[in-house]
């Protein structure tokens, strides 16, 4: 993956997080999560490109956690 398209993943992995954040103090969680019913892909997806876009959602997660004790998924 070049650096170019390193980053806009980043960046466009990290606008979602904000864009869901934002979008649950608008909408009920029901309907957001109708939005973000998964599709199934017009082509075929590159698993290692998936494999990375999870690896950068988990790093924001750590940079910036929904719940002030951290994610529900490290949660003892």
């Amino acid at each position: 993956m070049s650096l170019v398209r390193k980053y806009r993943l980043i960046t466009r992995t990290g606008f979602v997080m904000v864009a869901i954040r934002l979008a649950l103090w608008m909408v009920s969680l029901p309907r957001l999560l109708n939005w973000l019913t998964c599709r199934a892909p017009s082509g075929s997806q590159d698993p290692k490109v998936i494999e990375d876009m999870v690896y950068y959602v988990e790093r924001w997660l750590e940079l910036a956690p929904y719940h002030p004790k951290g994610n529900f998924s490290h949660a003892p």
